[in-house]
């Protein structure tokens, strides 16, 4: 019986592959192996744990040293550690999203001969799955236009898994969004938040509240930084109250269901998942991009749709309230046009199958005989009706298709 043992940097791509897996794959064992903290130096929580419990999944937690700062004395041990994981849970495949986690593991299963499938979500080759694709059976791409080194010659192009639980269309609105026929502005600073974004858009409230229901996703707190402490004095010392302007540090996959269909505009980072999410719903977004993201990956991920004119751009160098608020009002001003092209961008809803297909085989479909994309759902920041939020049916189990460069 397979079992396989998943990791890695990215936990998006990795929870829609897990469900898949759950779904349409019961009788294969998964084992996930994770981080304790998200940042080890803040102590914050990561979220790996908590998920797999979720979902009823063992998880083992694991701790690696970074890719950038390598110690070949102790990182032996490391990739010893990773073995008796491997052993103990008897593990058969390995599937790494990349990040430091990964490598040890993947040169793990190298070493005891168990196949490795590593995934990379971005447009550009990130760090770690430079070094695991030395060791993987396959690289399995998110993008055909995927920037990579010269070795990386085995690759296949599955598309990037998203949360089938997204497209859920009978999920209540969260009990502190508030009842409004205002449309919604959506304020997001990735998984870890964005103190940057934070402290550039709050000066705008005063402008934007009166316009706009306002869901402000702003990170967990950690050592150096509580954001929600910190929004809460500084409207208490304004003396400023919003009915309409909701702080949470993370929004489940239930309450993004319900907001993604309804968000009229976005304001967000550019991560991989993230930016595939936003896209798939047709959601007008001004990204901001995090500078200092290995290969300017998630300026690269911006840009593939600014290109198609498709969204907007505001790096960080450029950032001040003012300028950040008459970026939100060109966003709204041009929201059709850019709806328009995002509907030009189709999102593949196979991306879990074909990811698990390949894992279990290692089989390269070609190109030419891979499937046709799916349609984006519609999102024209209004309620959706059941028959907008309808998916196409995952491929028969051993036939999903893979495509090769």
């Amino acid at each position: 019986m397979a079992k396989i043992l998943i990791t890695g940097g990215h936990l998006t791509p990795a929870l829609a592959t897990i469900d898949y897996l759950q779904k349409f794959y019961p009788e294969v064992e998964i084992v996930f192996v994770g981080r304790q903290w998200a940042r080890e130096g803040d102590r914050q929580l990561a979220s790996e744990a908590s998920a797999m419990n979720e979902r009823g999944v063992k998880f083992v937690p694991f701790v690696a040293q970074k890719t950038g700062s390598f110690n070949i004395f102790t990182y032996g041990q490391t990739v010893k550690q990773a073995e008796l994981i491997l052993q103990a849970h008897q593990v058969t495949h390995v599937l790494t999203f990349g990040g430091y986690l990964g490598l040890p593991l993947a040169l793990a299963g190298k070493h005891l001969g168990i196949p490795v499938v590593t995934h990379e979500q971005t447009r550009v080759l990130g760090r770690a799955n430079r070094l695991i694709s030395l060791l993987a059976q396959v690289t399995a791409l998110s993008f055909g236009q995927t920037q990579k080194p010269w070795w990386v010659r085995r690759t296949s192009v599955t598309g990037n898994p998203l949360r089938e639980q997204l497209w859920d269309a009978q999920v209540e609105r969260p009990e502190w969004l508030p009842e409004s026929n205002k449309p919604i502005l959506y304020v997001a600073g990735g998984s870890q938040g964005s103190r940057t974004i934070n402290e550039n858009f709050l000066p705008l409230l005063e402008r934007l509240a009166p316009d706009f229901t306002i869901v402000h996703q702003v990170g967990r707190a950690s050592n150096r930084y509580r954001p929600q402490q910190e929004i809460g004095q500084y409207l208490l010392e304004n003396h400023l109250i919003f009915p309409d302007y909701c702080v949470r540090e993370f929004l489940s996959v239930e309450e993004l269901a319900y907001l993604y269909p309804r968000i009229k505009l976005a304001v967000s980072r550019a991560g991989a998942n993230t930016v595939a999410e936003l896209t798939a719903f047709r959601i007008p977004t001004l990204y901001i991009p995090l500078p200092f993201a290995n290969y300017q990956e998630q300026w690269k991920n911006a840009q593939a749709l600014v290109e198609k004119d498709a969204a907007m751009m505001l790096e960080q160098k450029d950032l001040i309230p003012a300028e950040l608020l008459a970026q939100i009002y060109a966003l709204e001003k041009n929201a059709t046009h850019l709806r328009d092209n995002l509907q030009k961008t189709p999102h593949d809803q196979q991306a879990a199958a074909r990811l698990v297909d390949l894992v279990l085989t290692q089989k390269i479909i070609p190109k030419t005989k891979a499937p046709a994309a799916v349609p984006l759902v519609k999102n024209e920041a209004k309620v959706a009706t059941a028959s907008e939020e309808k998916t196409e049916a995952p491929p028969a189990r051993g036939k999903s298709r893979i495509k090769t460069e």
